[in-house]
């Protein structure tokens, strides 16, 4: 049985993986080996990776789990959306507008604009700033 950690998210929706049985929101692994949400893959206009743009079969399409979560981490999750997940959903939210406008053809603007918005965010957090964006950040320029 294949298993994705818990913590793991689609790179389309960027949506977290579904622990239950919601097929939709359930891990699904494509012949290139990269992993989306079903709804994504049913979403796409043509069967190509979003990723890495190789053709795949839509019937070659393989079910994943998502492993259970260690027990630190399912006491948080069951508190509910605590402030700690809002700021990491934040988080993700800011990588994925860095990781939109790192592309060729994105003009200056959207880019300075993009960039100062997470500078900002990471200067407002108490605890610190966010490992992943400050990386991203650094390695941007």
């Amino acid at each position: 049985m294949l298993v994705v950690h818990p913590s793991s998210r689609c790179d389309v929706c960027l949506g977290p993986y579904s622990i239950s049985s919601d097929l939709a929101t359930s891990p699904h692994t494509i012949e290139c080996g990269h992993i989306f949400c079903l709804r994504c893959l049913h979403s796409l206009n043509t069967s190509t990776c979003p990723l890495c743009r190789q053709i795949f079969d839509p019937d070659c399409v393989k079910k994943l789990h998502v492993g259970n979560p260690p027990a630190s981490e399912r006491d948080n999750t069951e508190r509910g959306n605590s402030e700690q997940g809002i700021v990491y959903d934040h988080a993700g939210f800011l990588l994925h507008r860095m990781s939109l406008v790192s592309g060729e053809g994105v003009s200056e603007v959207d880019v300075v604009e993009v960039v100062s918005e997470v500078q900002e965010w990471l200067q407002s957090q108490p605890d610190g700033p966010d490992s992943y964006l400050t990386q991203f950040l650094s390695n941007f320029f």
